[in-house]
């Protein structure tokens, strides 16, 4: 059984940020289809992440990342060393999605993930106004739900499948839902 569970983040005073959030990371828009398919492929190997995008080719990686609500990024220590993956989706120009976000396997463990999101939210809240919303699942890495929360998300609901939850590509509906609730 699969439990994933959708949480949000809807202005800058929720945000709790981390303890060493002083840690200096920048977010990297990447561009490049290869460069957002390897570092998607290595952070997001022991999760499954592959699951909707394991035949995709340069042409499908090029296609997502030509959407204007599409945005990729590398999580970068400050001397521009990519530590972690971050994808969004502004379904509906108010609300972004955090689609993908991770750290390398070689920078778990050593507190990177508070920082990270904590460096993502405070970039991504001024321009949302509607605020970020999420979902992590039992497929992800263990500490992922914990860090959500303790970054400040809240809780919206909890869906569990038998399989893989297929809306990794959630559509602009559950945008609109939580814009509304």
């Amino acid at each position: 059984m699969i439990t994933t569970t959708f949480l949000s983040l809807r202005k800058i005073s929720e945000l709790r940020p981390a303890k060493n959030s002083q840690v200096e990371l920048k977010l990297q828009r990447i561009l490049c289809p290869d460069a957002v398919r390897n570092m998607f492929d290595e952070v997001g190997k022991h999760y499954s992440w592959n699951l909707d995008r394991a035949d995709w080719r340069t042409v499908a990686w090029q296609r997502r990342l030509r959407r204007q609500s599409v945005k990729a990024f590398f999580i970068c220590m400050a001397d521009g060393t990519p530590v972690g993956y971050l994808e969004t989706d502004s379904h509906n120009k108010s609300a972004v999605e955090i689609v993908y976000f991770g750290l390398r396997p070689s920078y778990i463990g050593f507190g990177l993930g508070g920082a990270a999101l904590t460096i993502t939210v405070r970039q991504l809240i001024h321009e949302y106004p509607l605020g970020i919303w999420l979902h992590t699942c039992t497929l992800d890495h263990p500490s992922s739900l914990g860090n959500y929360y303790a970054r400040g998300f809240q809780f919206l609901k909890e869906e569990k499948s038998g399989t893989h939850f297929a809306a990794r590509e959630i559509n602009a509906l559950e945008a609109s839902n939580m814009a509304s609730g």
